[in-house]
């Protein structure tokens, strides 16, 4: 909840204080388990808060042990969840084409534990914002409409966000200013309603250096992209 309203010091403090007690004694139960189980999650949701308060080498720390714990224990589930965390990291390090890998990783692991609803709508989210970047305009689309259909029927407005936002940046990118600022009044448009912070700290700054060209009815650089050969530039965004 911290996280969500723009407090991640303090988060990151109570994170590490229930992460202290899990190791210390990691056989004590609560809600009938054993605590210890619970230190990978608190390991990830820490590289989370990390790299929200602009620590990414400690985020990426407790990131990287939150995952070793999941491999060796293998959880699939466990495993993607952990991957998200890092996939943040290398988004905000600037290493697209690794944030693209660990996402479409992530992925096949939720596919493994036959999760294919709402738990994988942010990494697909992610997975075709990153396919933009990467100049596959056509592909992202494919990708992100896969993620619409895992919000269908659905109350999570996080994920209804994520994919509006991931809008936003495709209609730019083809050129339709008025639906990308359409889409991006939506997804403050529930910020303000709710009070919650949906976007990573990565993601404002991305989303701001690109909305002012909108406004005059222009691409970005940032967004605009050319389309790999092969691909055209007709989609259902246009």
């Amino acid at each position: 909840m911290l996280r969500s309203t723009g407090d991640p010091t303090t988060a990151i403090g109570l994170k590490r204080g229930a992460l202290a007690i899990a190791r210390a004694d990691p056989e004590a139960r609560a809600a009938d388990w054993p605590i210890g189980r619970w230190i990978p999650a608190l390991l990830t949701d820490l590289g989370h808060l990390l790299l929200e308060a602009g620590q990414e080498n400690e985020g990426r720390t407790a990131a990287e042990e939150a995952l070793a714990i999941r491999r060796d224990a293998g959880q699939p589930a466990g495993i993607a969840h952990a991957l998200a965390a890092l996939v943040q990291i290398e988004d905000s390090a600037g290493r697209i084409d690794r944030a693209y890998g660990l996402a479409r990783e992530g992925l096949g692991q939720f596919e493994v534990a036959g999760e294919h609803d709402q738990e994988t709508v942010g990494l697909r989210a992610a997975v075709s914002e990153f396919e933009l970047l990467l100049g596959r305009p056509l592909a992202a689309v494919e990708t992100l409409a896969s993620a619409v259909e895992g919000t269908r029927g659905t109350k999570d407005v996080a994920n209804e966000a994520t994919v509006l936002r991931v809008g936003t940046a495709l209609a730019l990118s083809f050129g339709q200013a008025e639906r990308s600022m359409m889409l991006l009044s939506a997804v403050e448009r529930l910020s303000e309603e709710t009070g919650v912070l949906w976007r990573s700290r990565i993601e404002v700054e991305r989303d701001r250096a690109s909305v002012a060209l909108p406004r005059r009815h222009s691409p970005t650089r940032r967004w605009h992209v050319r389309p790999r050969r092969g691909e055209g530039r007709r989609s259902s965004f246009c």
